[in-house]
């Protein structure tokens, strides 16, 4: 029986170091299919707009990727934050803002061990600039953070702020913004003509 569990464990080994190393990656296909299969699970009237767009959308979703297959030194920073460089959980000594980051650290090391939660800050502007900029109509869909419990985790605590702002800054800077309700549109921006009767 030892000697059946030795050869299977023996057999198992060279088989995972005889399996190709991306066998085990998930890579710019998986996000391709994942984003081409996630139009299909879209509510009926949002299908024509994405289904329209399935080609672009699918063919986009794994450029974070790919960028960092072509260019691993300048865009590894960007995909990652090595914490562990930075004190003990929950890393209460690392700013949360970039520049007292590299004030405290500099940016050499910064840089070095990653920079992706600044990252968010960075394309949450791009993406408010981009939206003045433009001249068609866009409908961008998000949830909505402020209304919910305060999570329990400091992570999502974070996830729920930067969201937030985020939410905030497109608001600011778009023309018109909608919450749906279960399914019940309220107008937010501009603000609905008030006919109030006393």
């Amino acid at each position: 029986m030892r000697a059946h569990l030795r050869f299977c464990g023996a057999v198992l080994c060279a088989l995972s170091l005889a399996a190709p190393p991306t066998g085990w990656a998930w890579g710019s296909n998986g996000e391709r299919l994942i984003a081409n299969k996630a139009v299909d699970t879209l509510p009926s009237e949002m299908q024509p707009f994405f289904d329209a767009n399935r080609d672009f959308i699918a063919r986009h979703a794994g450029d974070p990727l790919e960028w960092l297959e072509k260019n691993p030194a300048t865009e590894q920073p960007n995909h990652l934050i090595m914490l562990d460089h930075y004190g003990k959980f929950p890393f209460a000594t690392l700013p949360r803002n970039y520049k007292s980051a590299v004030t405290k650290y500099g940016k050499t090391k910064i840089v070095a061990n990653g920079v992706l939660p600044w990252q968010i800050g960075v394309y949450s502007e791009r993406l408010t600039d981009a939206l003045r900029d433009l001249a068609c109509p866009v409908a961008l869909v998000s949830n909505e953070v402020g209304s919910g419990i305060i999570p329990e985790n400091a992570l999502a605590r974070r996830y729920a702020d930067a969201l937030g702002i985020l939410n905030q800054r497109i608001a600011a800077a778009v023309e018109q913004v909608v919450l749906m309700t279960a399914g019940l549109p309220t107008l937010i921006k501009p603000a609905p003509a008030l006919d109030v009767r006393l």
